[in-house]
């Protein structure tokens, strides 16, 4: 993505693995006078540090969500629809549904991106 914005980062992040340390880096990924959105933190697997002068240098907005609206869906599926986006290389990797503990493991590991489980 730094690649294809050459070094400048995304308008919008939005983060879903609901991993603590991934919110602080959106941060650090997004383009300056960017968007975060973090989605369904359902549980609190701990926190993370966070300057607010991190936000206000770059001019930051920030965005909760708990869950999604019915709307959003429509909005979604539209964009991958009609995106030129590359959204292919984001799935690093496809287990079958009986390689599904395989594929838990491999979450989160070094060159995992997106992991799909397939029936």
């Amino acid at each position: 993505v730094q690649k294809m914005t050459h070094g400048v980062g995304p308008d919008i992040v939005i983060e879903t693995a609901g991993v603590p340390i991934v919110f602080k880096e959106s941060l650090d990924f997004v383009r300056r006078g960017g968007i975060v959105i973090e989605v369904g933190h359902f549980t609190d697997p701990g926190g993370v540090e966070i300057h607010p002068n991190v936000v206000c240098f770059k001019d930051l907005d920030i965005r909760g969500m708990w869950a999604y609206p019915a709307m959003q869906f429509k909005t979604a599926l539209s964009f991958l629809k009609n995106t030129q986006a590359p959204l292919d290389r984001f799935i690093t990797h496809r287990m079958s549904l009986a390689d599904t503990a395989k594929g838990i493991d491999v979450t989160g590991s070094e060159g995992s991106m997106k992991v799909v489980i397939e029936p």
